[in-house]
């Protein structure tokens, strides 16, 4: 392997990992009530596993959404709104503009790591293409017309590191980490990530 593969290689390493402290790098404390007077639901349920299709995990779109005998009602609607988030992550860490990554966050505050690190990537003449999530687990902790709080286990499951010579090198896959997700919207506005805290200790994947 050549000097400059390892490079990259230990760059897209560094990203698997950069992005795993990217959604916990937010800051403050979590809000107990909905925007729009909804309530935490106390008695949600335990979170609703995601059946996975057989084979590698590249074999099919990691946030495609369960079959309905899997996961049905409002986590279902949860894991469309999430997979939708994610898909236009992905497409905002391969574009060239800033711009589309920090539409993606409610709030500068909010969109600081994502940003840093893209920059990083791109100061070093990097870019990362295809960035895929795998979401093994969700369940809903409170839901309001604008605001939405979902409790996600996920990982890195896809992507490459493109060099300045074109030489591409493929993400690691993550462990999965569970994650308390805040995602609110204005009027005709999509979805936005407004908060994220790291819930417990990594998960064993399945």
């Amino acid at each position: 392997m050549t000097t400059r593969r390892m490079t990259i290689l230990g760059v897209a390493i560094g990203l698997v990992l950069g992005v795993a402290v990217v959604l916990i790098a937010l800051v403050g404390e979590p809000q107990r009530r909905t925007d729009g007077g909804g309530a935490a639901d106390r008695s949600a349920p335990a979170l609703r596993h995601v059946e996975q299709p057989p084979g590698p995990a590249a074999a099919a779109p990691p946030t495609t959404p369960a079959p309905p005998s899997v996961i049905r009602g409002r986590e279902a609607m949860a894991l469309r709104l999430f997979a939708a988030w994610s898909r236009r992550r992905s497409a905002a860490w391969a574009s060239d503009e800033i711009t589309e990554l920090r539409a993606l966050y409610a709030s500068a505050v909010a969109a600081r790591a994502d940003v840093r690190l893209w920059s990083d990537y791109r100061q070093r003449g990097l870019s990362v293409v295809g960035m895929t999530s795998q979401v093994v687990a969700i369940r809903v902790h409170a839901r309001a017309d604008r605001r939405l709080v979902i409790v996600v286990d996920e990982r890195s499951a896809g992507g490459v590191v493109v060099g300045p010579d074109n030489r591409e090198v493929a993400l690691p896959r993550d462990q999965v980490d569970r994650r308390r997700v805040v995602l609110v919207r204005r009027d005709g506005q999509l979805w936005r990530v407004a908060r994220v805290d790291a819930v417990g200790a990594r998960v064993r994947s399945r």
